[in-house]
């Protein structure tokens, strides 16, 4: 192949991505499941395929089948709560739910739930710890610092420094930056904070093409994109079509999203 044929090659895999549903994947990251769930009943139309990994239960048991099927009375009415707020739910929140499963017992989730185009998503990831008041404490202390950081910045140059550094460190991520649009949405890595033994992108500029267009909308519709393992495998969600809408699920409010 010539050089010509590999730029060609090159746009024609751009204006692809620009056209991708990306709020449509099917698939989920496989650190967590979702399931979704038609009111009032709080029957479950769809399931990530990796339900029995955290509950004990392969997605096909559980389809069309009330939440009760894997939840107890007790949790179910903790989601009742936050449904019963109504346009609250149309915002992501979190709940912590216990379900007993075959091989592990008890088992503490964390839990976000949405309502969006007439159903319920609930996500749910294993919780790694047992004391809230211990995690908050924590949690609270680093951002109690960060704020005096931020708010004793000089100038954007020194602002942008600390916000790098202060969510790293409040995160944990291996690199965090701060990515500044010009008029033609052509970005610049303007600041970066990263483990040592990582390429720096430091200055580096990207075409408007390398965040599609529709990527960038849906990051003003949700602010919030986790990714914990770059080379991860996703989940498919079964059935493909949601049976109230027909089409495939809109993940846009999504955490698990892939």
């Amino acid at each position: 192949m010539n050089s010509i044929e590999w730029v060609a090659s090159e746009e024609a895999n751009l204006i692809s991505c620009d056209r991708e549903a990306i709020h449509i994947p099917g698939a989920i990251q496989p650190h967590g499941i979702l399931l979704v769930l038609k009111e009032p009943e709080l029957i479950i139309l769809q399931s990530s395929k990796n339900t029995q990994e955290l509950l004990g239960i392969d997605c096909n048991e559980i389809i069309n089948q009330k939440l009760d099927k894997i939840l107890k009375v007790s949790q179910i009415k903790k989601i009742q709560s936050v449904l019963n707020k109504k346009k609250q739910v149309d915002i992501v929140n979190q709940i912590s739910l216990l379900v007993k499963t075959p091989d592990k017992g008890d088992t503490f989730l964390d839990g976000i739930i949405h309502r969006y185009n007439g159903v319920v998503i609930l996500e749910l990831e294993q919780k790694y710890y047992q004391s809230s008041k211990i995690y908050f404490s924590n949690f609270y202390y680093l951002i109690r610092n960060s704020t005096y950081k931020l708010q004793s910045a000089l100038n954007f140059e020194e602002l942008i420094e600390f916000v790098v550094k202060e969510v790293r460190k409040i995160t944990g991520f291996d690199r965090v930056m701060v990515y500044k649009f010009d008029k033609q949405m052509n970005g610049k890595v303007i600041a970066e904070d990263k483990q040592k033994d990582l390429e720096s992108y430091l200055g580096l500029h990207y075409p408007a093409m390398d965040i599609p267009q529709q990527a960038r909308k849906l990051y003003t519709l949700n602010c919030l994109r986790i990714i914990p393992d770059i080379s991860y495998q996703p989940i498919a969600i079964f059935p493909t079509n949601n049976s109230i809408t027909n089409q495939p699920l809109d993940l846009s409010f999504s955490v698990l999203r892939r």
